[in-house]
């Protein structure tokens, strides 16, 4: 399999990221296994998860995807080998969505043990929180990376004047910005073409909206730490249209 820079992080990962949202609940231990050995053995590199996969499961409560990788990379003595990315900031028993300073460190904190790693590769603000301070959010994240327990910063389900407020924020701040994604999205109006794909090589946070009857594109700029949209499925709206991405000059 194919790899793609990670932003400009320096840090290349499969083209393909290997989704594991439902292993260790709906799909149990052999064939979660089994489907994470085949990705593997196919070449891939990539795995994304979250703290809260998959509360929504009978008998489920958040962790059990996290927990399933860490007992998995664990007897396939394979952590070094891979790139492990995860979430926080949505809501499962017992946590609060969120992400206040406190709530980052601690959720972390849990996903590492269930990980059973010492690093997490991609740490991702999973759903934005705007009754905390963006500087408190990025702070927290800036604390993680300088303490080894977080290599990257990402963030997932914002809107796109969010992000260039998190950028402008670790400006300021000093805060996790060290490795920023340089992104550009296209605001697509209706009309007889689609979006075409830049021709540089694309990133691993490189994805494109093929939006129907789209003609007409006015680019908007922005920036945070390793943005994952590509991992994530963020898929924006807004009252002109659909909003297509490109992120490529990473």
């Amino acid at each position: 399999m194919r790899t793609v820079p990670l932003g400009n992080t320096g840090v290349e990962v499969s083209a393909f990221c290997l989704g594991t949202m439902y292993l260790g609940s709906r799909e149990d231990k052999a064939t979660s296994y089994r489907l994470l050995d085949q990705y593997v053995e196919a070449g891939g590199s990539f795995l994304d998860t979250a703290n809260t996969y998959a509360r929504w499961m009978p008998g489920c409560a958040g962790g059990e995807s996290e927990t399933l990788l860490g007992a998995w990379m664990r007897e396939r003595k394979n952590r070094s080998r891979l790139f492990v990315a995860t979430k926080v900031g949505f809501a499962y028993p017992g946590v609060e969505r969120g992400l206040r300073a406190h709530q980052i460190q601690t959720e972390c904190e849990k996903s590492l043990q269930r990980l059973r790693t010492d690093t997490i590769d991609l740490c991702q603000a999973h759903v934005d929180d705007r009754n905390t301070p963006m500087e408190e959010t990025l702070e927290a994240f800036d604390r993680l990376v300088r303490a080894g327990k977080v290599r990257f910063v990402g963030a997932s389900n914002f809107a796109v004047w969010r992000l260039e407020e998190a950028h402008g924020s670790a400006g300021r701040t000093a805060g996790p910005c060290t490795a920023p994604s340089s992104n550009t999205t296209h605001i697509c109006a209706p009309g007889p073409a689609q979006v075409s794909p830049p021709r540089s090589r694309p990133t691993a946070t490189c994805w494109t909206t093929a939006v129907p009857g789209a003609s007409r594109c006015w680019p908007i700029r922005h920036c945070w730490a390793a943005l994952t949209r590509a991992l994530t499925g963020l898929f924006l709206r807004s009252t002109s249209g659909q909003i297509a991405t490109h992120a490529w000059q990473c």
